[in-house]
């Protein structure tokens, strides 16, 4: 969901620790297979960014590093998964396509791109805000992995976009012009849409899957069922439930960490889609709990007591 020298002090010693920790070890093995591009819905509500705050207790916050295929890191212009040993969670995704992109958002401070740098690699373009753009060379003589190529620097706290784009260009010595992604570090938590089907969701109970082109992914679950439940854990600073709401959805009952329940309501006279129904707001930093419960309970006008899951955007990581 310190005082101001030392939020930056105490951030700058995380940096300069995390960049003496990037390793260095010898290409494992890889295989390749092509990925489409991934694409995102436009459907949601303005409100699902994280509101930005001018002061947080980020001196107590440490760096955590994302794989490349961790929710929020978005990529567009087909670029290709490639299984490594040495990479970070063993495997990274590169491109050498005109339009190539990958975009990430985040709430912190901080965020570094790591990568694999050789010989055979070219240049690429990354911003962050309303920045200008700097460009990043990863040639180099040897093969070098997990390697922090790029980092914002110290950030005021809040909401951030990194943006990475495939050039085309090189040195003259590279023997070609790919980018790559081995994964990110974030001082603060990455912002990423989990759907139903996540396999870290904990449901109990009776849950049925109906595919919608209208929900986010092209499907969603529900339940009418009693004791039907769903159970987020997840280590970052807010979780925001999305859902469809309309004239047959019910009450649900809200848990998050060990605070009093709340009681949210999915009714609408009309149907709507991928509805931002509920959020923890902003927490501590940390692993949080948070329980759906389906109650059985509506309201005068509605039709039935279903209740449902599109996804969840958090900020930070499932676990």
């Amino acid at each position: 969901m310190g005082t101001g020298k030392m939020v930056v002090m105490g951030a700058a010693v995380i940096l300069a620790l995390s960049l003496l920790a990037t390793a260095c070890s010898p290409a494992g093995p890889t295989t390749s297979t092509t990925k489409a591009a991934s694409t995102t819905k436009t459907t949601k509500k303005a409100a699902a960014s994280a509101s930005t705050t001018s002061t947080s207790p980020v001196d107590d916050w440490t760096a955590v590093d994302y794989d490349q295929n961790t929710p929020g890191i978005k990529y567009a212009g087909g670029w290709t998964y490639s299984s490594a040993a040495a990479a970070s969670g063993g495997a990274f995704e590169y491109v050498d396509k005109t339009g190539a992109t990958v975009t990430f958002h985040f709430v912190g401070t901080y965020c570094g791109w790591l990568a694999k740098t050789s010989d055979v690699y070219g240049k690429a373009l990354v911003s962050v805000d309303d920045a200008p753009s700097d460009t990043v060379d990863l040639y180099s003589q040897t093969v070098m992995w997990r390697h922090m190529v790029w980092d914002t620097k110290i950030l005021p706290f809040g909401d951030h976009t990194v943006k990475i784009k495939w050039t085309g260009k090189k040195r003259t010595a590279s023997k070609g012009t790919s980018i790559n992604i081995d994964g990110i570090q974030v001082i603060g938590a990455l912002v990423g849409d989990y759907q139903q089907s996540d396999s870290h969701l904990d449901y109990t109970g009776s849950w049925s899957t109906v595919k919608k082109p209208d929900a986010s992914g092209g499907s969603f679950i529900i339940t009418k069922v009693s004791k039907s439940s769903v159970t987020v854990t997840f280590k970052g600073i807010r979780l925001d439930w999305y859902a469809k709401q309309g004239p047959a959805y019910g009450k649900a009952r809200v848990i998050v960490d060990d605070k009093d329940p709340v009681t949210i309501d999915l009714y609408s006279e009309e149907e709507v889609w991928q509805q931002k129904v509920w959020t923890t707001d902003q927490l501590k930093m940390g692993t949080h709990v948070v329980t759906i419960r389906w109650t059985g309970l509506k309201s005068t006008a509605a039709t039935d007591t279903y209740i449902n899951v599109d996804f969840f955007e958090i900020a930070g990581a499932v676990q």
